[in-house]
């Protein structure tokens, strides 16, 4: 990871619009150094797809927008997972501190209980209701999840934008 990827992603993510300006005049010449690469650079966050829940909460068409504005010329790749399975994910990362001998095994009631006093199920929807309460505004608490909306996003900032189904990867990492 080169020591001006993690200073390039924090501008674009974390900082307020009225800073980005001042805050971009004073990243690094990226651009120049990747001109001279003779490799393809992948620069990658979460929070270019997802926009950033803390302050100062930056949106996703604000991060896409950034995005264009240091590399018009970019191709932007999305591996896409399945939605039912990324909810899920995230929130079994939830459960993560709790030790499990095999830590690819599905999360058992049994564990949820030790840790919650509840079931899977209850625990999930509570979860999701959570999700969805602290939203400021519940119809966009679930928008990381819509990738025709995300797609439409980057599609208006750049020509070459290519989704690739995150199962794919798994079930073939060769042929990806």
């Amino acid at each position: 990871v080169p020591d001006w990827e993690g200073e390039l992603i924090d501008a674009i993510v974390d900082t307020e619009r009225h800073d980005w300006r001042h805050r971009r005049d004073e990243l690094p010449d990226v651009r120049a150094g990747l001109a001279d690469e003779e490799r393809t650079v992948v620069i990658s966050a979460e929070a270019f797809s997802a926009g950033t829940a803390r302050p100062p909460k930056v949106d996703t068409y604000t991060i896409a927008e950034r995005l264009a504005e240091l590399f018009p010329e970019a191709s932007v790749v999305f591996a896409v997972r399945e939605q039912v399975d990324i909810l899920e994910s995230s929130f079994l990362q939830r459960l993560e501190p709790i030790n499990v001998p095999n830590p690819r095994r599905r999360f058992s009631n049994f564990t949820v209980r030790a840790k919650f006093g509840g079931d899977v199920q209850t625990e999930f929807e509570n979860w999701l209701d959570e999700l969805l309460l602290l939203s400021p505004n519940t119809s966009r608490a679930l928008d990381y999840y819509d990738y025709a909306r995300l797609l439409d996003i980057y599609e208006s900032f750049f020509d070459d934008v290519t989704v690739l189904a995150f199962e794919r990867l798994r079930g073939d990492p060769d042929g990806y």
